[in-house]
């Protein structure tokens, strides 16, 4: 059997309003067992329910063996992420953030 990799976009925010779909996409999305594609690149704003969402996600798929791989955060979710207090791995993140810097220099 074949695994592609599905994407979830957040999008330019996520906020509790539209955590019904967003949490039906991300049950689908476990389901199929598939690897993840997380876009937060464009995320401007994400309040504390949608961050939590996303991080419960983030938490099942690793229990599941679902691989997951970040976009290069926003600076708003990065600044989201320090706020809550949770902490997400994100290894990929961490190389593609330290590229950019380097590319800048």
């Amino acid at each position: 059997m074949m695994h592609t990799t599905a994407t979830l976009d957040c999008g330019l925010q996520l906020t509790i309003t539209q955590l019904e779909p967003w949490y039906l996409q991300c049950l689908k999305l476990l389901l199929a067992g598939d690897s993840v594609f997380i876009d937060v690149s464009r995320l401007q704003k994400i309040d504390t329910a949608a961050l939590q969402l996303l991080y419960q996600f983030h938490q099942q798929a690793q229990h599941d063996g679902i691989q997951i791989v970040w976009s290069v955060m926003s600076e708003s979710f990065q600044d989201a992420i320090s706020l809550s207090g949770l902490a997400f791995t994100m290894e990929n993140q961490q190389a593609s953030i330290e590229l950019d810097a380097t590319e800048k220099n």
